[in-house]
């Protein structure tokens, strides 16, 4: 009985110190909107391909955004030390990821496939900065969390950031999906409804905005 007394008091105190713990919080938040910006970034090469007609496949999109999550794998620790922390690194992703889905919205009804998967592509640079140096800000946190309460919550803040992308990745894909046949998409036919080209269409926006 002690025991489990003495077990819920530390995981009151583990669960209070993650709430009041702000970055953590940043974390969890940035986390959850990669995953939407992932899930609309699917959908708006749906888009591409049923309403512009254009050629480019989730399959070529996933290739090429892999060569980019492997390109920053390779330059983040780098450009880390070269820019004294993670934030700067982090900033410049986002704000390079936006410029590059600017550049891909507007050369969208140009037809060059290969220009568009390319925008596209590095527009999604900015969610790999922060994949790959999520862990690293995890420890971050989990430090600010052990100088402020004296508790150890690393592994515990990954689990929670895991969980949160899990559920989030799924209520988003159901919603987007509901959604999308709520404006009456329909399957298999050259010509959408008007009011499903102007929900597609958002989704064309909406990744730029959540940058």
């Amino acid at each position: 009985m002690l025991n489990t007394q003495k077990q819920l008091a530390t995981i009151n105190t583990v669960c209070a110190s993650l709430i009041n713990n702000r970055y953590f919080l940043i974390i969890c938040c940035i986390s959850i909107l990669n995953r939407l910006n992932t899930t609309i970034t699917d959908i708006s090469i749906h888009y591409i391909n049923t309403i512009l007609y254009k050629s480019i496949t989730l399959d070529r999109f996933n290739s090429a955004t892999n060569i980019t999550l492997m390109i920053s794998l390779l330059l983040t620790p780098f450009l880390v030390d070269k820019l004294n922390g993670m934030y700067k690194v982090n900033l410049i992703g986002y704000i390079i990821s936006s410029a590059f889905r600017i550049l891909a919205i507007l050369t969208i009804y140009i037809g060059n496939d290969s220009i568009l998967l390319y925008f596209l592509a590095s527009s999604s640079l900015g969610i790999s900065i922060f994949q790959v140096s999520q862990k690293s800000l995890a420890i971050a946190a989990s430090d600010y969390t052990y100088k402020i309460k004296g508790i150890t919550t690393y592994h515990i803040m990954l689990f929670f950031i895991f969980l949160c992308e899990r559920i989030s990745d799924d209520i988003f894909t159901t919603f987007i999906g509901w959604l999308i046949r709520a404006n009456k998409f329909a399957e298999n036919t050259l010509v959408q409804q008007h009011c499903c080209i102007n929900t597609l269409n958002i989704f064309l926006w909406l990744p730029f905005i959540i940058n």
